[in-house]
């Protein structure tokens, strides 16, 4: 599944809180599972999947008390993955069976995609090591867009094989990532029509 919405929400995100994208996944990391009902629809530049060109974004669920800068950085991550949640969806409606997700680009080296993937795809996730990303990469040596080096590869993980990382499957904040991912198919349809 392609997307155009995925690093560079990341980066929006982090521009419009005013932070560095270092910064904007601590403050991800630091909310709750499901942002306290704040959604980001990140159609910021339209959509490839689904198609949707002239798209547009949502920031929604505001509340006084949920308007917090990581509620607001948690579901921009969220949002950008439910995007793809919906893509390994329409494959699961047509009867692909799916064991595991391969995030590749730019996004996939963040650590905050990495610890919420699992929960928002449903399905284990690996992650190709940097070298051998064949999409949104950078070559080796170069610095990555969400600011890791590539050579520095993905450490810290379980590798499989030889060229890639094991994460984690779905964890205990499942179920509210879940409902978020709910929210979202609400918001994609009542504000696309699909």
């Amino acid at each position: 599944m392609c997307t155009l919405n995925a690093a560079r929400v990341i980066t929006a995100a982090a521009q419009m809180l005013g932070v560095d994208v270092l910064e904007l996944e601590r403050l991800a990391l630091a909310a709750r599972p499901g942002a306290e009902g704040v959604t980001v629809l990140p159609f910021l530049d339209g959509e490839r999947t689904p198609n949707l060109p002239h798209a547009s974004g949502t920031l929604g669920g505001l509340r006084r008390e949920t308007m917090t800068p990581e509620n607001i950085a948690r579901a921009a991550y969220e949002g950008m993955l439910c995007n793809v949640a919906a893509g390994v969806g329409a494959l699961r409606d047509h009867g692909v069976g799916i064991r595991r997700i391969f995030l590749i680009g730019g996004a996939s080296v963040s650590a905050a995609v990495q610890a919420i993937a699992p929960d928002v795809l449903g399905a284990q996730v690996v992650v190709p090591v940097a070298g051998e990303r064949r999409s949104g990469c950078c070559p080796a040596g170069r610095v990555d867009p969400l600011g890791g080096s590539a050579s520095a590869g993905v450490g810290g993980r379980a590798r499989v094989g030889r060229r890639s990382r094991r994460l984690r499957g779905p964890g205990s904040g499942a179920r509210s990532v879940r409902r978020a991912a709910a929210r979202h198919a609400r918001d994609l349809s009542a504000t696309h029509g699909i």
